[in-house]
C-alpha cells in the first residue's frame, strides 16, 4: 500500500508511532546501558567495598600488632583492649570483604582464605602468644624477646605477601569495573545523543513525508474547492483515486463538480431547447401564414370562379397557379367548368335542333291545313275528277308520312337534348361535389391550424417549463 493511500489517522500514526519507536528503542538501550552501568557502579561499590574491608583489616591487624608491642612493655589493660579490639575488628572487616567477594566475586574468596589464614596464623602464633606471654609477669621477658626477635617475622610477611595479593587482585578488577563505568557512561551519553538525533530526524523525515502526503494535497484541495466555489468547472480536483480521506474528499468535490457541470449541460439543453422551440414556433407560424396565404389564394380564386360561373360566364378558367396542395383542384375545376361548357354547348345546339324540328312541324302543320282547306273546298270538285283526288289523297299521305318522320325526328332530338341536360345536371353535381371537397380541403387546413396552434402552444409550456 502507498503511503498516500493510507488514511489521515494513519500517517498521523506513523508518524509519531515512528518517532515514538525510535524513541522507546533509544529508551530501552539506554535502559539496558544505564541497567549495566548501574550493575558496574554496584560492582565498583562493592569492589571498593572490599577493597576498604581488606584496607581496614590490615590497618586493623597493623593496630594489634602496635598494640600488642605496647601491652608487652607496658602490660596495661588499655593496651591489651586495644590489643583485642583490633583482632576483633580485623576479622571482622574480613569476614565482611569474603561475604562481599561470596556474592561479587567468588573467584577471590580462595585469594582472601589465604590471607585469612596467614593472618590467623599470625595472630595465633605471634600476637596471640605475645599477649598470653605478656599477661604473666613471669613470662613477659619472654614476649619482650619474641617482640624484638625475627621469629614471626615469615609470618607476617606470609600474612602481608597474602594480603598484597588479594588487595592487587581487588584493586584491578575495580580498576575494570570503573574503566566498564566510563566506557558505559560514554555509550550512554552516545546512545542517546544518537538517539535525540535520530528521533530529530525521523521526526523531520515523517514531518515531510506527512507535509507531502496531506499538508500539500490539502492545500491543493482548498485551491480547487475555492476556484470551484467561484464557478471554475474546469479545475482539475486533486487526490482522486486515493484511498484515504483526501481521496474521499476529492471523490466528494468531483460529485458536486459533476454537478455544476450537468446543471451547466442542462441549462444549455434548455436555452437550446428553448431556442428550437422558438424557431419551431416560428416555422410553425409561418407555415400557419404560408397556409393561411395559400388558403386565401384558393379561396379567392374558387370565389371568384363561383361568381363568374353565377353570372353565367362558363368561358372563366382558373389559369393562375395554386399552391401544389391545391392544383388538383384549380385542375378540378377548370375541367368540371369545361365539362359544364360542352353539356351547355350540347344543350344549346340540340335546342336549336329542337326549335328547327318544330318550326318545321309547324310549317308543315301550316301547309297541310292549307291543303286540307283545299281539299274541303274542293271536295265537290272531286267527284268530278277522281284521278285529282287519289293525286291529292297521295299527297296528303305523303305530307303525313313527313310529318310522322319530323315528329320521330324531334322526338329523337328531345331525347338527345334531354341526355345533355343529364349531362349538364351530372356536371353540376360534380360542380357541387367539388365544392364539398373544397369545403373539406379548407376544414383541414382549419384543422391543421388548429394543431399547428396546439402544438406552438405546447412549445412554449415546455419551454417555461
Amino acid at each position: 500500500m502507498r503511503f498516500k493511500d493510507i488514511g489521515l489517522a494513519g500517517k498521523l500514526s506513523l508518524g509519531f508511532g515512528s518517532v515514538l519507536a525510535v524513541v522507546a528503542l533509544s529508551s530501552a538501550f539506554t535502559y539496558a546501558s544505564v541497567k549495566n552501568v548501574a550493575e558496574v557502579e554496584r560492582l565498583n561499590t562493592a569492589s571498593n567495598l572490599i577493597q576498604d574491608e581488606v584496607d581496614q583489616a590490615w590497618g586493623s591487624m597493623a593496630r594489634s600488632q602496635a598494640a600488642v608491642r605496647k601491652y608487652v612493655l607496658t602490660a596495661a589493660a588499655s593496651d591489651k583492649a586495644k590489643v583485642d579490639a583490633g583482632i576483633t575488628a580485623f576479622r571482622d572487616h574480613v569476614a565482611k570483604a569474603r561475604a562481599a567477594l561470596v556474592a561479587d566475586a567468588p573467584v577471590f574468596v580462595a585469594d582472601l582464605d589465604a590471607y585469612r589464614t596467614a593472618s590467623e596464623a599470625y595472630l595465633n602464633q605471634a600476637i596471640l602468644q605475645e599477649v598470653r606471654l605478656a599477661t604473666d609477669p613471669a613470662t613477659r621477658p619472654q614476649a619482650v624477646d619474641m617482640v624484638s626477635s625475627s621469629t614471626t617475622a615469615p609470618l607476617s610477611a606470609a600474612m602481608d605477601a597474602a594480603e598484597t595479593v588479594i588487595e592487587t587482585k581487588v584493586d584491578t578488577w575495580s580498576d575494570t569495573f570503573t574503566e566498564a563505568g566510563d566506557t558505559a557512561m560514554h555509550a550512554i551519553v552516545l546512545t542517546v545523543m544518537a538517539a535525540s538525533l535520530a528521533s530529530v530526524l525521523v521526526g523531520i523525515l515523517m514531518a515531510w513525508c506527512i507535509t507531502r502526503a496531506v499538508g500539500i494535497p490539502l492545500s491543493t484541495m482548498t485551491r480547487a474547492m475555492r476556484r470551484l466555489a467561484e464557478g471554475d468547472n474546469a479545475v482539475t480536483v486533486p487526490a482522486l483515486g486515493q484511498k484515504d480521506e483526501l481521496g474521499q474528499m476529492a471523490a466528494a468535490v468531483q460529485v458536486f463538480k459533476d454537478s455544476a457541470l450537468a446543471k451547466l449541460r442542462a441549462e444549455a439543453e434548455a436555452a437550446e431547447a428553448r431556442r428550437e422551440a422558438e424557431a419551431l414556433r416560428r416555422e410553425a407560424e409561418a407555415a400557419q401564414a404560408e397556409a393561411a396565404r395559400q388558403q386565401g389564394e384558393v379561396v379567392d380564386a374558387v370565389s371568384s370562379g363561383l361568381d363568374h360561373l353565377a353570372k353565367g360566364d362558363l368561358t372563366f378558367r382558373l389559369d393562375q397557379s395554386l399552391a401544389p396542395d391545391y392544383e388538383k383542384l384549380r385542375h378540378d375545376f377548370n375541367a368540371a367548368l369545361n365539362t359544364l361548357q360542352d353539356a351547355m354547348r350540347m344543350v344549346a345546339s340540340n335546342a336549336a335542333a329542337i326549335r328547327a324540328g318544330t318550326n318545321e312541324i309547324s310549317t308543315a302543320s301550316d301547309d297541310l291545313s292549307r291543303r286540307t282547306e283545299q281539299q274541303a273546298a274542293s271536295l265537290e270538285e272531286t267527284a268530278a275528277a277522281l284521278d285529282e283526288i287519289t293525286a291529292t289523297v297521295k299527297k296528303t299521305a305523303e305530307g303525313s308520312n313527313h310529318a310522322r318522320s319530323a315528329v320521330a325526328t324531334a322526338k329523337t332530338d328531345a331525347e338527345r337534348s334531354g341526355a345533355v341536360v343529364g349531362r349538364a345536371v351530372a356536371a353540376m353535381t360534380g360542380i357541387e361535389a367539388s365544392s364539398k371537397q373544397i369545403g373539406q380541403i379548407i376544414g383541414v387546413i382549419d384543422e391543421i391550424a388548429f394543431q399547428t396552434n396546439l402544438l406552438a402552444l405546447n412549445a412554449g409550456v415546455e419551454a417555461a417549463r
